[in-house]
């Protein structure tokens, strides 16, 4: 991994960020932790202990919500500790390389259930990686276009799409092989039988100008 660039960006963050370190008491303290467990996960990756790791840290009717879903019940919005065991299994093996801010973790405590927010970031090296290469993407992009050409829409859309489609892949590349996306990850705790268990988990990732995502008419 270019060490170098790297470093830059993590600097670019912490200058944003205004490290510190967090001082916690109490529960705070125990949710603390619970957030260290479930980053540990993400560190190791061992999908022997996935479903350890997940009941050990999520309650059962656990609602989880990623960045890959629109609609309650797509792959990345759905409840319970079976899917999470699913869902989390296949970020471990596909996910980027996922790095938690624990130290700017914002962690809010009220009777039986809490509130957390970690700002994190995802990482890829695209030259490591042979389907996320320059060369594997820009593929992609062309059978997108070609499954565009065949939709039954106008040509002026449809010419629209593609150079969107096609300029978006052109300038991810060209602005580096190395690719870091910030991710914002909140987390609703409750206590049950003295225990702080995860009831909703969610990522998100900003953005600016247009959502990436749009309901049209067809």
């Amino acid at each position: 991994m270019n060490s170098d660039e790297l470093n830059q960006i993590e600097q670019i963050i912490d200058d944003k960020l205004k490290s510190k370190t967090s001082k916690f008491i109490g529960d705070e303290l125990i949710i603390f932790e619970k957030l260290k467990a479930f980053y540990q996960g993400y560190i190791e990756r061992d999908i022997s202990k996935v479903e350890i790791w997940v009941k050990e840290l999520l309650d059962e009717n656990v609602q989880i919500i990623g960045t890959n879903a629109i609609y309650p019940g797509d792959f990345e919005w759905r409840t319970g500790q079976r899917v999470a065991i699913e869902m989390f299994e296949n970020d471990w093996k596909h996910f980027g390389k996922l790095k938690f801010y624990l130290d700017q973790a914002e962690i809010m405590v009220e009777n039986n259930c809490s509130w957390a927010t970690v700002f994190a970031t995802a990482t890829r090296l695209t030259t490591e990686e042979e389907n996320r290469s320059f060369e594997a993407s820009k593929n992609r992009s062309l059978n997108r276009i070609r499954a565009i050409t065949e939709e039954n829409k106008s040509s002026t859309l449809s010419l629209y799409q593609i150079i969107n489609d096609a300029s978006s892949v052109l300038y991810q590349y060209e602005q580096s092989k190395l690719f870091v996306w910030p991710i914002r990850i909140s987390f609703c705790f409750i206590k049950k039988n003295h225990k702080w268990l995860i009831k909703q988990l969610h990522f998100s990732c900003p953005g600016t100008g247009f959502p990436a995502v749009r309901i049209t008419k067809g």
